[in-house]
């Protein structure tokens, strides 16, 4: 299968500067939650370095910087100002194997202040043979001295179309490439991490019928729909719920497709939510955005669950 669906236009960018040799040193792609920005900055990196993609990892000359995990195995909450001191020691030597380096930051927005200074010096002093990419998925919160310094490419959703036809070509079945690409909106890695496990895609399935039973149903009804979750401790409660946002959101951005006359799906029932109004899905959406950050606040968590249960008609 291919590595990218769509983004034609980023690649080609790339591509003509490459073969131009107008490669900037740092760019900065910006844009949602599995719409591919790292399998862009992979490939092209793979073909800045003149080797294939599954040799990245190993590559001396190619560096990848992510938050790192914890004891508890959960990803730390920064980026840290120690983990950019050894980029700046990696961009400072002349390449190894090949006549470039390569930096990656992932989730370039999670730099703490320190690390953001740290790394803003190696932007106001680039080697000439290093070229930077950030990942970005939250660009507010990058600072302004670093995206000025950046050139920034901004990476959207791609056709629906696109996805389903990728996943017909690779003999999936008509009804669930169609389904699929339409739950996906866009969205690329989201649309592949179901196809490799359908189980996920069955939970999306789920919820929707977790939302249709809640409709129109007394408050201590749906708050029983979900005691499993909020009777949960800690990290994994609060995961937990984040996914089913996640899913709902999904599930609602779906039905004001349908409601609009533009998808109708063959294997997701929605059919009590289409009760809703358009402005009551709207209103449910901003609480579920909402709640989504008061997940990562010390807000109890029965108290963000019944805030978004009462938004429910």
């Amino acid at each position: 299968m291919k590595d990218i669906i769509g983004h034609n236009k980023i690649l080609d960018f790339f591509k003509s500067s490459l073969n131009n040799g107008n490669l900037s040193h740092a760019y900065c792609l910006i844009g949602p939650k599995d719409v591919g920005r790292m399998g862009i900055i992979r490939q092209v990196s793979s073909q800045i370095l003149g080797i294939s993609i599954s040799e990245l990892t190993s590559h001396p000359d190619f560096r990848l910087v992510r938050r790192q995990k914890n004891d508890k195995g959960n990803k730390k909450k920064n980026v840290t100002v120690d983990q950019i001191r050894e980029s700046r020691k990696f961009v400072s030597k002349q390449p190894y194997k090949s006549d470039h380096k390569i930096l990656v930051i992932q989730e370039g927005e999670k730099m703490n202040k320190s690390a953001a200074n740290a790394f803003l010096k190696t932007l106001e002093e680039p080697a000439e043979y290093t070229t930077i990419f950030l990942s970005v998925l939250d660009e507010g919160l990058l600072p302004d001295t670093i995206a000025s310094r950046s050139q920034n490419i901004y990476v959207r959703p791609v056709a629906i179309e696109n996805i389903k036809s990728y996943l017909v070509d690779n003999n999936y079945d008509q009804d669930f490439a169609e389904d699929v690409s339409l739950a996906s909106m866009g969205l690329q890695e989201k649309a592949k991490k179901w196809i490799k496990d359908e189980n996920e895609f069955e939970k999306i399935k789920q919820e929707s019928e977790r939302l249709n039973e809640m409709v129109d149903q007394p408050f201590f009804k749906k708050l029983n729909s979900i005691k499993n979750i909020h009777e949960k401790s800690g990290q994994t409660g609060r995961g937990q719920s984040q996914q089913i946002f996640s899913q709902w959101q999904i599930v609602l951005q779906l039905l004001l497709m349908e409601k609009t006359g533009q998808i109708a799906l063959n294997q997701i029932n929605l059919s009590s939510l289409t009760e809703i109004s358009y402005k009551q899905i709207k209103e449910l959406l901003e609480e579920l955005k909402e709640a989504k950050k008061k997940l990562h606040q010390n807000i109890n968590l029965k108290l963000i669950l019944e805030q978004v249960l009462l938004k429910i008609p």
